[in-house]
């Protein structure tokens, strides 16, 4: 990001300069302020002087007045809600904005119905409003198949979706959600209350935390249940529609006067999944630059998306029975393997969800003000979606035989940033390098000396 620059005048001492500048003050036809015709020097925003190239007009024993060069007003008022301002937030947000790695098939033997492409991207909520209203929805015809790419069908949908009894719904499963790189990206930043003091005029470090939120209408499974009961397409059970998926950052952000962002990195990352949270230290951050290229300068980290169920992770790689349930009673494997799709999120639609007066078009959209209309009770008061603390579908998944009562898959509820000010790293983190140092069954590639080629084109669904 180019930095603000500041011109300053140039003085010379010189015998001839003194010359000039007496000449153009006594002569006849000469200007009136004592400069050389057509000279003009900006000595301070909003101010101009007229002088001779090279001259020095308050030179002392010249006989001229006095006139010191005016310095900038470095005059700086703190904004009384803090240095994060929208304006510096949004910049941040997309300083550090992530890139997204979706899985692609690969051919290495393995024969787990979840060795596919991605089929199901993320979609922004205004937009999925938008498409259940439209009574027409997108949804997966057949899935992807080894190198083949997942083929989509629109078909008529003509329920109306409410926020009911503490659920939205209803909509169809195997929604698509957006072509990939459309879906809107939420946003949360926030001060650290241990940032260090600013200077007066606003430069110094700041230390802001940055979450990253995505929606996606539809979670993938395919898990393997009981050992012996395949899940798949039509017959996923273990998935479930409505996904929110975020990934946070604490950032260390250099600030030049005025509060302008002048460079920053990343000193934490937190990656989420399958209920769990990894703390991430920069040795395991991988980090692109604005041109999506891999860069340890950059301030763009990586996120690898894992096939179907979307948990984040740093590093590419497979996890067997990585999932909050016991292996006889559900059998997975998360492939998050980075050589399909790629979405640069810094490129793509950002909303701050954190203040969602800031977007209506996003936060209360026309769809949504007619989804609350018909929602009875409280919810119809609600005024951005963000304001809903409900499940976002209708999906409940459980074994209740035997004496059993355990959860297969549920439609999750919404993030809720209402009154949450400082939130800061997620509690009970787990640190990403024990994490794989005590995991045999979870494989980072690049630990294991594995390449996996990128898919190119990449492949996704047909439309």
């Amino acid at each position: 990001m180019a930095q603000k620059q500041y011109s300053k005048d140039a003085w010379s001492y010189s015998l001839l300069a003194m010359v000039v500048l007496s000449f153009s003050a006594c002569g006849s036809g000469g200007s009136s302020s004592g400069a050389a015709p057509g000279t003009t020097t900006t000595t301070a925003p909003g101010a101009t002087s007229t002088v001779a190239p090279g001259m020095n007009p308050g030179m002392p024993g010249t006989g001229t007045p006095s006139n010191p060069p005016a310095t900038p007003n470095l005059a700086f008022v703190m904004p009384g809600n803090g240095p994060l301002t929208p304006g510096l937030e949004a910049n941040l947000a997309q300083a550090f904005a992530p890139q997204l790695r979706f899985n692609a098939f690969h051919d290495d033997g393995n024969s787990s119905a979840q060795n596919r492409s991605e089929d199901h991207f993320p979609q922004g909520v205004a937009s999925f409003y938008k498409e259940l209203e439209s009574g027409q929805i997108r949804i997966l015809l057949l899935g992807s198949i080894r190198n083949n790419p997942a083929l989509t069908i629109q078909i008529p949908w003509n329920k109306s979706p409410k926020f009911e009894n503490g659920k939205f719904g209803d909509f169809p499963k195997r929604m698509v959600g957006d072509i990939p790189g459309q879906a809107t990206v939420y946003t949360h930043l926030y001060l650290d209350p241990n940032t260090p003091a600013l200077n007066s005029d606003g430069s110094g470090e700041m230390v802001v935390w940055a979450e990253y939120w995505l929606f996606y209408p539809q979670d993938r499974s395919e898990a393997e249940l009981l050992t012996f009961l395949p899940t798949y397409s039509y017959l996923d059970l273990s998935g479930h529609r409505g996904d929110w998926e975020h990934t946070t950052y604490k950032l260390r952000v250099q600030l030049d006067q005025g509060l302008t962002f002048l460079n920053g990195v990343i000193d934490e990352g937190y990656y989420s999944g399958h209920g769990d949270d990894f703390k991430v230290l920069p040795n395991d951050l991988e980090l692109v630059d604005d041109n999506g290229q891999a860069n340890p300068l950059g301030h763009h980290p990586v996120v690898y998306v894992s096939q179907g169920k979307h948990a984040s992770y740093p590093q590419a790689g497979d996890w067997a029975d990585h999932a909050p349930l016991p292996n006889w009673l559900a059998s997975h494997v998360d492939f998050f393997r980075g050589n399909g799709a790629i979405v640069n999120t810094w490129n793509s639609p950002l909303a701050d969800m954190g203040d969602p007066s800031s977007d209506l078009n996003e936060f209360a959209s026309p769809e949504f003000m007619v989804m609350t209309a018909r929602s009875p009770g409280a919810n119809a008061q609600m005024q951005y979606w963000t304001d809903f603390r409900g499940d976002w579908g209708l999906d409940d998944v459980r074994i209740t035989a035997f004496g059993l009562n355990i959860g297969i898959a549920g439609s999750p509820s919404a993030p809720n940033l209402a009154g949450a000010g400082f939130r800061g790293a997620p509690q009970g983190a787990l640190l990403w390098g024990d994490t794989k140092a005590q995991n045999p069954k979870l494989r980072i590639y690049k630990d294991h000396g594995i390449t996996i080629p990128q898919v190119i084109p990449a492949p996704v669904p047909v439309r």
